[in-house]
């Protein structure tokens, strides 16, 4: 998505202010993986009792794939926009996206005491330029540069679709888990960088995440508002 600079101007002089902000990043994947996050990810499973939940499978992730949505509702649910998904639409959603998760780009965090889901990271190889090449066209080759982008090939760029993490569990490490699987994946696999999604500007738990990286901004959506 992209819209002029003058756009801005534009919605501001029709009396238009800004609601939200929600911006994106750009973060360079480090060559080796940071002592830090190691270190962090042990403390956090001795003292909370967190396990990573490694999957050989896809078939494996159906069991937890419900619990997957169910954790976002939980996560999600003070954001702003955010509309809780229903019942039907976790069905619709896991039998849409399961079949195309990469595996090594799924991280599971669960209770080892009673295997709850309290952590899920979701990542996908960039599929921006394949779209691009295919001009936004899936027929006649349109799949092809599709199918190459998420298999990785020629692609250096890693999307970060999603990090949930059960409110009980916030702020206690849990991103040190799923950092502590993802860039040892990214590394092996050859990707230079990763993208966030778009985040809320004030989800300053969120943006917290990337302090240790290097990251810089790279985008910003912004939400106006008028009253009538």
């Amino acid at each position: 998505i992209y819209n002029y600079p003058y756009y801005v101007d534009h919605m501001e002089r029709m009396g238009y202010v800004k609601d939200q902000d929600w911006v994106e990043f750009l973060i360079t994947i480090p060559k080796e993986m940071p002592d830090r996050f190691l270190r962090a990810s042990e403390i956090v499973k001795k003292r909370s009792g967190l396990v990573v939940k490694h999957l050989q499978d896809k078939n494996d992730v159906y069991p937890y794939a419900k619990d997957i949505f169910r954790l976002i509702n939980r996560a999600y649910k003070d954001l702003y926009g955010f509309v809780e998904l229903s019942e039907k639409q976790i069905d619709y959603y896991v039998e849409m996206y399961i079949p195309m998760l990469r595996l090594e780009f799924l991280t599971l965090v669960v209770r080892q005491e009673d295997n709850k889901l309290v952590g899920v990271g979701i990542g996908l190889p960039s599929i921006a330029k394949a779209l691009q090449k295919a001009r936004g066209r899936f027929l006649p080759t349109g799949w092809y540069h599709l199918y190459k982008a998420l298999k990785g090939k020629g692609n250096n760029v890693l999307d970060l679709l999603l990090v949930a993490v059960d409110p009980e569990y916030q702020g206690k490490g849990v991103n040190a888990l799923l950092f502590n699987e993802f860039i040892p994946a990214a590394i092996r696999l050859g990707f230079e960088y990763a993208e966030s999604n778009p985040e809320l500007d004030l989800n300053h738990k969120v943006k917290s995440m990337w302090n240790d990286l290097d990251a810089r901004q790279t985008k910003r959506r912004r939400a106006f508002i008028k009253q009538l």
